[in-house]
């Protein structure tokens, strides 16, 4: 009599198992991670708008034109691109580029002025921070080996599976259950393609 391949299966499923978990953890703190990062931009967005208040005209309706033109922008353009993989490039039009421009334009003519400046200077410089990370988030996903390893570890699944000696509708209920299982947990882990939010 030969080896019991349920054995066999048991520690397969054990390390396999493992592997899934770990990357199940693995995706949902990239996933935490870049809700958090784009929870600062937000956040620190909304401090810049706030200080630009103080700003004489034409400055101020300048200032809130180029966040809202970036807000759009963030929302309509790079969102979608970055749910895909993709890193938005900036352009000739980049409003961070002419948000910088006009603050740097900005001569203070009373201290109160100057102050005021110098916290927006200090709050845009953490905005460019904060939206550094979102960005970085974009770059920081699971190896493509990893990938690969998970995709061999279902097929060795299956070849264990092959090795009982069942009926066929044992055989298909036994392998229907694990690949529907294993199917869930990998689409549980799978970085996701671009959907409406």
């Amino acid at each position: 009599m030969g080896p019991d391949p349920s054995n066999y299966l048991q520690y397969f499923g054990i390390i396999y198992g493992l592997l899934l978990g770990l990357l199940a953890i693995g995706t949902y703190e990239n996933f935490t991670s870049t809700d958090q990062a784009v929870a600062s931009e937000a956040a620190a967005l909304l401090a810049l708008y706030r200080n630009i208040t103080s700003y004489p005209e034409p400055y101020r309706s300048d200032f809130r034109t180029l966040i809202r033109d970036y807000a759009r922008t963030t929302i309509d353009d790079a969102w979608p691109m970055q749910r895909s993989g993709g890193i938005p490039m900036p352009g000739a039009n980049n409003p961070v580029i002419g948000i910088y421009h006009r603050i740097a334009e900005f001569e203070p003519e009373t201290r109160a002025q100057q102050s005021v400046h110098e916290a927006t200077l200090r709050q845009f410089d953490t905005f460019l921070q904060t939206r550094l990370e979102r960005l970085y988030t974009i770059a920081s996903s699971m190896p493509g080996v990893m990938w690969y390893t998970v995709a061999l570890g279902a097929i060795v699944n299956f070849v264990f599976l092959w090795m009982f000696n069942l009926s066929r509708g044992n055989h298909l209920l036994l392998g229907g259950i694990v690949s529907f299982f294993t199917g869930v947990l990998i689409c549980l882990i799978t970085p996701r393609q671009p959907v409406s939010r």
